[in-house]
């Protein structure tokens, strides 16, 4: 029996990418799925673009009037899906034309205790159309120690390029209470059910401007928020205890050194670098770590410019943006 599959889409002011977004879904190889599209309080044309949507009988939509916690939308979401599995897809990203059909396929010679096939994706410069492959982590089968010491040396994996088995997911759902797991909720996953790596690219992440991972300074508290409290679960397992420090030593770390490079604001740099520093004290003799707590000190117009001239010299791919103020989630 062919299983179905349902994908959700989440959007807030993303017109310009909203109409793509539903017919990258609609348009699969694979062509027993659903279409669920969550709005998530939008103030510019999407609710036009979604009630003409939805008059496929395919399509799904939740338009909310106000704005509120992304992860509380798509707990919301996912009653309304249809599906054995569940991909999830961002309004401004796209799916490859094959990539349900692949990893159905993939998950057909798994057992139930596999919860989630993942795989590659690219990267998109809109400014630019530049595109670029992403590192991934890689790795099959109970990954979640592994998947904590490799995060930041192999990459992570992207809610976009994941099918997550529909039983799984409900077993482990989205916090809802949470500003939004991102690729957090698979670190969460990986405690409880088995991971399955596809080598094929099927998604494509477009890189601007207005990215949810560019507001820094607002997301940078939330991951120190998330980490206290996915140690803190009951299911946490002993022996990933110092795989977990040394994660969150790496993750700060970027943050201070995304503070200088991107923020200019020295003071809020050195205390991710201290934090950084606190749980993995290693951190410490990390070249961006001793460039960063030297750096620290300079005054914001310095760092302005030490970070103008070297975005000329080092050639960039993605979108040099940061969000200052923080996104509607």
């Amino acid at each position: 029996m062919t299983p179905k599959v349902s994908v959700v889409i989440y959007n807030y002011n993303y017109a310009r990418y909203l109409r793509g977004a539903i017919d990258c879904a609609l348009d699969q190889t694979f062509k027993d799925l659903d279409v669920v599209v969550l709005d998530n309080g939008s103030t510019d044309t999407s609710p036009d673009i979604l009630r003409e949507a939805a008059k496929d009988p395919r399509v799904k939509v939740l338009l909310k009037p106000d704005n509120s916690l992304m992860a509380s939308r798509f707990y919301e979401a996912i009653p309304l899906c249809q599906g054995d599995f569940v991909a999830i897809l961002y309004a401004d990203d796209y799916f490859l034309p094959e990539r349900i059909e692949r990893q159905v396929a993939c998950f057909e010679g798994l057992g139930p205790d596999y919860g989630v096939v993942y795989s590659p994706y690219w990267r998109e410069n809109v400014a630019t159309g530049e595109r670029w492959l992403m590192p991934v982590l890689g790795l099959s089968g109970s990954i979640f120690k592994d998947f904590l010491l490799h995060f930041h040396t192999r990459g992570y994996i992207n809610p976009v390029s994941a099918l997550i088995r529909r039983a799984c997911l409900e077993r482990h759902p989205f916090l809802a209470d949470a500003y939004w797991e991102g690729e957090g909720y698979f670190l969460r996953l990986a405690m409880h059910c088995k991971f399955q790596y596809l080598g094929e690219p099927l998604a494509v992440m477009r890189d601007h401007a207005t990215n949810l991972g560019k507001a820094i300074r607002h997301n940078a508290p939330d991951v120190v928020r998330y980490l206290k409290r996915l140690e803190a679960d009951p299911s946490f397992p002993e022996d990933a205890r110092q795989a977990l420090r040394i994660m969150r030593g790496r993750k700060f770390r970027d943050y201070g050194w995304q503070g200088i490079r991107m923020l200019a604001d020295g003071a809020w740099a050195r205390d991710y670098l201290m934090l950084a520093i606190r749980s993995d004290p290693r951190q410490l003799l990390h070249p961006r770590t001793l460039a960063g707590l030297l750096l620290s000190g300079l005054p914001s117009p310095w760092l302005d410019r030490l970070n103008s001239l070297a975005n000329r010299i080092v050639h960039h791919r993605e979108v040099i943006a940061v969000a200052e103020t923080k996104p509607a989630r």
